[in-house]
């Protein structure tokens, strides 16, 4: 069965054996008329019985009346391992550890010897010792009996604490405001007494408090609405205590009653209570002033001074708590040595801080508190709570720092020679200055992760103060290298100026820019075959393999969703192109020309060719770019930005496409296995492939290089056009098995 009650109320629920309450101060006495919640206090419905075994008695018995419930939870606490125990029920129910599965219920022993002898405290939920737990369906309203008895021989007195744990609906707990105190103060003992959210009246409470010296002292619990009590029939007992000695007050409660359906309930709870010598109390006595530290008539400093009574003279801290309208909070502190008699403690609060918060006053001192350092360490020695409120400043009264940030940050790419690329990205940063001078800065540019990008620096003179601007031309070409999308962050600002050195971190960020809307450089290729695996449907994967020793080398990291098709090199400047087809991912973009960098891999967008799939690309000696588009034809493409041209309307389905290098104008393209030329487009050498063919390569000599589709040893085949046959092989192992594309650059391997 499931120990957690099923009962919920509104106000107060039911954990386990637990029923929360919220408290308001306006219920205790002494506290003032606030009605702030005082916070949650766990209601438990408990009783204890302590009993010992000695040498000559080795048995005993706790008795429980227990109201109505659901579950019972039954702990016996001692230091002795080997207790036999059984628990009597109201209607001769016998339970013991080997019964318990007949009742549906559970036993559960654990702990162990203590190493020392400890003083027994007031509720044993962390006593050392052995535990034996108990844990049943309740068996109805009545008298359990718990019988114990050692089986070793004693050599001496053993105490043994039985515990009850119900979840009855009446339930109660006890506490101490303040529960640490001054000696020659007060306290109030207060025990709620509820049956689940509506007070049980009419109880018998009696609070027995214990120091250590031993002495004893009892007091009675009212709900009456007296002195020590503020409101009569709300369920909380109380008493008002005056401690006589320093030390720790053990606080036993007993309560008796009924619960709302007229059944005898017996309840009992413990708390602690600390007092300490007394040192200083607040009088309640404080004042606020703004200090103008420049003689501009501008606030630099809000002090609040803070009035005490000291008994003990020594060093003492004070802290204090200011709340704005919408409940914006800053504290200070101070630390002072005070002499015995009335004495101030003066707690400044610097004017940026106040400015921060964005509201005018007043403020609310919503807290102080004193501490004292002593011989006992930290006391804390006195607590004042809604003391009053400050003047009701404006911040146009508070002195401005000597350089804010102020409105939002502006940036805008700065097209220098008309290429369509911004090769300044200008950002703007408004602050606001008081003094007149000459400024330098530094700003960073980074990535949405962090990552540096590029700094940028600049200085000016500022003849008026107020609001001025920071500017910065941060480098396109870096922006563009990164290849990254916006928007970007500006972040470690470094100002220097008239009386000022400032560090910010986050200054704001950039609107959303594209890598693409700015230049890039790509590192030319070098004197290798260039490659172009296609895994799956759409992850395309760079690498190079070495003339020399056929050794393969991975380019870069692998670019999933983008689908590059197409591969080819410029003849003279050596930078490499690439193409998309259409089975490119929701977020990358189809018929897309790129560049790729010869070192690293990295892909550099160009711009969109406007046509759907671009499987094929080839350099004529021109320098003319040339591309087949699926479905379309033969086009050209502008290596500046992109935009194709459709040159000849065709809807074969050529997978890669190369150059006679001996003219501008012979084309040569695989489909599947077939060779085809244009012009004019025929085949010339039909099924001549050994396998499907989506990579081609024009060698000098006008000899074809190709590559088979899902070839796992990449194969590179040379072929001869006249005789249409593959004259050599070379079987290079690779890990790749889906070549698109492959490309040598010719000018590269000359010069090398």
């Amino acid at each position: 069965m499931s120990w957690q009650n099923k009962n919920r109320i509104t106000h107060c629920f039911h954990r386990q054996y637990f029923c929360y309450v919220t408290i308001f101060l306006l219920s205790l006495p002494l506290i003032g008329n606030s009605q702030e919640p005082l916070g949650t206090i766990a209601l438990l419905a408990t009783q204890i019985e302590l009993d010992r075994l000695t040498p000559q008695q080795n048995s005993e018995e706790a008795t429980f009346f227990l109201d109505e419930a659901n579950v019972i939870q039954i702990e016996v606490i001692s230091t002795v391992n080997d207790l036999a125990i059984q628990i009597q029920g109201p209607n001769g129910e016998v339970l013991t550890p080997d019964t318990m599965d007949s009742f549906s219920g559970e036993f559960v022993l654990f702990g162990e010897q203590p190493s020392t002898n400890q003083n027994l405290p007031l509720l044993p939920f962390t006593l050392p010792g052995f535990h034996y737990l108990f844990r049943f369906p309740a068996l109805g309203i009545g008298e359990y009996r718990v019988e114990f008895e050692a089986q070793s021989v004693l050599t001496q007195e053993v105490a043994v604490i039985t515990q009850v744990i119900t979840d009855s609906s009446a339930a109660s707990n006890v506490m101490a405001l303040p529960q640490q105190l001054n000696l020659g103060e007060s306290t109030v003992i207060t025990v709620p007494f509820f049956d689940g959210q509506q007070p049980i009246p009419n109880a018998e409470v009696t609070a027995t408090l214990v120091n250590e010296a031993g002495q004893v002292q009892e007091l009675q619990l009212f709900d009456e609405g007296g002195s020590d009590d503020a409101k009569a029939g709300d369920g909380l007992y109380s008493a008002q205590f005056t401690p006589q000695a320093i030390g720790t007050y053990r606080v036993a409660v007993n309560i008796q009653g009924k619960n709302l359906r007229g059944t005898p309930c017996f309840r009992e709870v413990g708390t602690q209570l600390i007092v300490f010598e007394a040192t200083s109390r607040l009088t309640g006595k404080t004042t606020v002033q703004g200090i103008d530290l420049n003689n501009n008539n501008l606030i630099d400093q809000l002090v609040v001074k803070v009035e005490t009574n000291t008994v003990k003279a020594g060093e003492y801290r004070v802290f204090v708590h200011l709340e704005t309208a919408q409940g914006q909070s800053l504290f200070r502190t101070t630390a002072a040595t005070l002499k015995a008699g009335i004495g101030n403690i003066s707690v400044n609060f610097e004017i940026e801080a106040l400015r921060e918060l964005g509201e005018a006053g007043p403020y609310q001192i919503k807290l102080i508190d004193l501490i004292y350092y002593g011989d006992q360490g930290v006391i804390n020695s006195d607590q004042l709570r809604n003391v009053g409120s400050t003047p009701a400043y404006q911040l146009k009264q508070f002195e401005k720092p000597l350089f804010s940030l102020i409105g939002q940050t502006s940036a805008q790419g700065i097209n220098q020679d008309g290429d369509g690329r911004f090769g300044k990205l200008r950002v703007s940063v408004p602050v606001d200055i008081v003094n007149r001078g000459t400024y330098s800065w530094t700003l960073k540019l980074t990535d949405e992760n962090g990552n540096r990008i590029t700094i940028a620096a600049g200085f000016k003179y500022f003849p008026t103060p107020g609001i001025n601007y920071l500017v910065v031309d941060f480098d396109g070409l870096a922006i563009g290298n990164k290849g990254v999308d916006g928007p970007y962050l500006l972040t470690d600002l470094i100002i220097q100026g008239p009386s000022i050195f400032e560090v910010v971190e986050e200054v704001g960020e950039t609107p959303t820019f594209l890598a693409s809307q700015f230049p890039f450089q790509a590192a030319p290729a070098s004197c290798q075959l260039y490659a172009l695996n296609d895994k799956g449907l759409n992850e395309s994967q760079f690498f190079t393999v070495d003339l020399n020793n056929h050794q393969v080398k991975v380019l870069g990291n692998s670019y999933p969703g983008y689908d590059i098709e197409g591969l080819a090199i410029h003849p003279q400047t050596n930078l490499i192109y690439a193409s998309s087809g259409n089975r490119v991912a929701p977020h990358q973009q189809k018929g897309h020309l790129y560049q790729v960098d010869g070192q690293t891999g990295q892909l550099f967008s160009v711009g969109s060719t406007g046509f759907e799939e671009v499987d094929s690309l080839t350099f004529d000696n021109t320098g003319t770019l040339w591309g087949w588009a699926k479905g379309d034809g033969l086009i050209t493409i502008d290596t500046n930005t992109g935009k194709g041209h459709l040159e000849f309307p065709s809807k074969v389905k050529v997978e890669d496409l190369t150059l006679s290098r001996n003219t501008d104008t012979l084309f040569y393209g695989a489909v599947k296995t077939d060779l085809w030329k244009y012009p004019p487009l025929e085949i010339i050498c039909a099924g001549k492939f050994p396998a499907e063919t989506e990579a081609l390569e024009m060698m000098p000599d006008n000899r074809l290089l190709f590559g088979n589709h899902q070839d796992k040893t990449f194969s590179i085949h040379a072929f001869d056009l006249e005789s249409c046959s593959v004259i050599a092989n070379a079987d290079i192992p690779t890990p790749f098995d889906d070549i698109e594309g492959i490309a040598l650059p010719h000018n590269a391997c000359i010069n090398h």
